[in-house]
């Protein structure tokens, strides 16, 4: 399979676009490697993902596996959200300590 034909079976890859949409929502860079792309330059249907990501974002790769590849209820994605919680509340309490009012 040639270049432009493996670029087309990307582009019309139901999954990949959710992965990078989720990607570029967190602002996590996402690369897509290995097995997948092997199989779609030798002309074999892809069957799983592979993917390279920052070591600190490993956070970001537990929650897609759990909400869309196992298609996870609340109570299994809980701790990752509470985490990020965690995060949301304590970045906006130092902007609001941090906050001077101009006049």
């Amino acid at each position: 399979m040639d270049m432009n034909h493996a670029r087309e079976e990307m582009r019309h890859d139901p999954m990949l676009p959710q992965f990078s949409n989720l990607a570029k929502e967190k602002n996590v860079p996402l690369f897509l490697v290995g097995g997948y792309l092997r199989d779609l330059l030798l002309g074999i249907r892809a069957k799983d993902y592979d993917f390279a990501l920052p070591r600190k974002a490993s956070y970001f790769i537990e929650v897609m596996r759990m909400v869309v590849l196992k298609g996870s209820g609340l109570r299994d994605i809980a701790p990752a959200l509470l985490k990020m919680c965690g995060f949301a509340v304590l970045l906006n309490a130092w902007a609001v300590m941090s906050y001077r009012k101009r006049s």
